[in-house]
C-alpha cells in the first residue's frame, strides 16, 4: 500500500508506464524512522524520499554552528536531497524528521538505471527537480514578507502546531522573540 502512496504522487507529476512502475515497486523500501533521525546525503548523487507519514525539515549548520532550515515537507510528499558538497563554503544539507516517521525511498543504483533506460525517468527528475526548486522559492519568499504576514501565511501553508517554535522562527528567518511577539498579538 505504502508502495502506492509514492507511485500515485510521482504519477502526479508525469505519467508513468507499467515497466517504470514495476521497476520502481521493486527497488522501493519503506521503513520506520524515529523522530529526531538524520537522513544524510550521498557522497555523489541525489537521494530520493517520500514521506507515507511524518514531517521533517531540511537544513544545513553554517560555520558560526546556526542551524538554517532550508524546507519543510509533510505526508504526502517527495523529499529530495541533493548529494554530499566538498567545497568548504557549500554547507552539507540534510533532512531531520521532526516526527516518528514512515518512508520510501528508492535505491540510488536502481534509480540511475531507470534514469537511463526509461523515458520517462529523466522528465520525471525534472519535475521533482522543479518541484523542490519551488519549496525553496516559496521559503525565500515568506523570508521576505514582513514577519506577520510571514508567519500568517506559514500557518496556512504548514501545519505550524506540529513544528518546533525555533524551526518556524529559522525558516521564516526572524528572530524566536519576534515570533513569540507575533503569536501573543495573535491571542
Amino acid at each position: 500500500m505504502a508502495a502506492h502512496e509514492m507511485i500515485d504522487c510521482l504519477a502526479r507529476y508525469y505519467p508513468l508506464s507499467a515497466e517504470f512502475r514495476a521497476q520502481f515497486s521493486a527497488a522501493l523500501t519503506i521503513k520506520n524512522y524515529r523522530k529526531g533521525q538524520n537522513l544524510l546525503p550521498h557522497k555523489t548523487l541525489y537521494s530520493l524520499w517520500f514521506i507515507n507519514k511524518g514531517l521533517a525539515k531540511g537544513c544545513y549548520h553554517s560555520q558560526d554552528g546556526k542551524e538554517h532550515i532550508t524546507r519543510l515537507w509533510e505526508q504526502n510528499q517527495i523529499m529530495l536531497l541533493p548529494p554530499k558538497r566538498d567545497q568548504a563554503p557549500c554547507p552539507v544539507e540534510q533532512i531531520i524528521l521532526l516526527e516518528d516517521c514512515v518512508l520510501s525511498n528508492i535505491q540510488t543504483s536502481a534509480m540511475m538505471l531507470m534514469y537511463q533506460t526509461l523515458s520517462e525517468a529523466a522528465r520525471l527528475a525534472s519535475k521533482i527537480i522543479t518541484e523542490d526548486l519551488h519549496k525553496a522559492n516559496l521559503k525565500s519568499y515568506l523570508s521576505a514578507l514582513p514577519a506577520q504576514q510571514a508567519y500568517t501565511r506559514f500557518t496556512e501553508l504548514f501545519p505550524a502546531n506540529r513544528i518546533l517554535f525555533k524551526d518556524i522562527a529559522s525558516f521564516l528567518e526572524i528572530t524566536p522573540s519576534t515570533l513569540s511577539e507575533i503569536r501573543r498579538k495573535r491571542a
